[in-house]
C-alpha cells in the first residue's frame, strides 16, 4: 500500500511540475501607438555618480507617437514638434538624431495602458558637474 501512495504522490507530483514548465508566458505588451504624457520627475547625482536629490518635474504638455523606427514627439494642436528614429534593444531605446539628452531612453516599466521611459543626463550643470535624469510617465 506504501509503495502505492509513494508512486501516485511522485506521479502527481511530476503532474504538477510539467504543468508548471509548459506555461506560457504572456506577449510583452506593444511599444507602438500614441501615448499621452502625465508628468516627469528629476534625478539628480554628483560629479562622482551619488544620487542627490529626487523632484517632480512638469513638461509642456504632449504625447508620443510610437511606430516602427519612428519616435514622434506631438502637441496638444497634434504637431509634430521633435521628429526621431529609433533601434531598439530590449529595453533600451537609441534615439537618432540625438535627443537633447543624448541618444537612449530606457523603457522602466511597459503595460498595455502605461509607459515610462528615462532619459539620462538631460542636463548638466558646469559649475558642480551634476547630472540630471528624466523620467517621463505616459497612459493610452
Amino acid at each position: 500500500m506504501r509503495l502505492v501512495n509513494s508512486f501516485t504522490g511522485c506521479m502527481l507530483a511530476g503532474l504538477l511540475l510539467t504543468a508548471t514548465a509548459c506555461k506560457k508566458e504572456a506577449p510583452a505588451p506593444p511599444l507602438e501607438g500614441k501615448w499621452q504624457y502625465q508628468g516627469s520627475t528629476e534625478f539628480t547625482y554628483s560629479k562622482q555618480g551619488a544620487f542627490l536629490t529626487q523632484n517632480p518635474s512638469w513638461q509642456s504638455m504632449h504625447s508620443v507617437r510610437i511606430g516602427a523606427g519612428m519616435f514622434d514627439f506631438v502637441s496638444v494642436d497634434n504637431i509634430v514638434t521633435l521628429h526621431l528614429t529609433y533601434t531598439r534593444e530590449g529595453n533600451t531605446l537609441h534615439l537618432l538624431p540625438l535627443y537633447p539628452s543624448g541618444n537612449e531612453g530606457l523603457i522602466t516599466k511597459l503595460t498595455d495602458h502605461s509607459l515610462v521611459l528615462r532619459f539620462n543626463t538631460v542636463y548638466a550643470n558646469p559649475t558642480t558637474e551634476a547630472r540630471t535624469d528624466v523620467e517621463n510617465r505616459y497612459i493610452r
